[in-house]
């Protein structure tokens, strides 16, 4: 029989309020429960982040979810891998080059009406190791569904590149016939399967 195995980490965020005291929040296994905040809200786990002799432990699964990071189990070398870049999400009219080689970004906006909407994402990716990365973007109606994935890119960083990219992708007439927020999802892939690092909501309005 295979036996399943709770991996912890311990994690100091200073995005987290940690609360202990004594066993005052009961305890999981003998040892007391720490609650956990994230951005001042609490953050309920599967299994409970405990002070284990006087050093919290957290479960790395849920606070990499919390956190948009990556996560990847090594059965084989016993190895979490935990992948979190710096990225960010811009949607634009379109990007101008001007002959001097400097970029403008068009008519930037966080908001738009019902209807097939044709603009451009703009892509900042940064941090990331040195190696090949797969990856992608796809798009979530408000009610969770994909209705778009793009190509899948790959990208090679090493010690001469390893500052920062950029990319745009196009969107032609993308059917936004929802109101609420669409999720444009940055994915990775990790251990051949894509997991969801950064997100970027874009809020659709009904028509006035």
């Amino acid at each position: 029989m295979k036996r399943k195995t709770l991996i912890l980490v311990a994690i100091i965020f200073l995005t987290f309020t940690i609360i202990a005291t004594a066993a005052i929040n009961g305890e999981y296994r003998g040892f007391p429960i720490v609650n956990v905040r994230v951005n001042g809200l609490n953050f309920d786990m599967k299994i409970p982040a405990i002070n284990f002799y006087g050093k919290t432990m957290l479960p790395v699964r849920d606070i990499g979810e919390a956190l948009n990071a990556a996560i990847a189990w090594d059965g084989d070398t016993w190895t979490v891998d935990l992948v979190k870049p710096e990225i960010e999400m811009l949607f634009i009219e379109q990007l101008i080059t001007d002959e001097d080689g400097k970029d403008t970004l068009v008519n930037p906006f966080k908001a738009t009406y019902v209807g097939n909407k044709s603009f451009q994402l703009y892509l900042l990716m940064n941090k990331l190791t040195i190696g090949t990365h797969t990856y992608r973007v796809v798009i979530a109606d408000p009610n969770g569904e994909i209705i778009k994935k793009s190509d899948e890119y790959n990208l090679q960083v090493d010690e001469k590149n390893i500052v920062g990219f950029y990319q745009t992708i196009s969107y032609d007439d993308i059917p936004l016939d929802k109101t609420g927020d669409y999720y444009f999802r940055f994915q990775l892939k990790i251990k051949d399967s894509f997991r969801t690092v950064h997100e970027k909501s874009l809020t659709v309005l009904e028509e006035q």
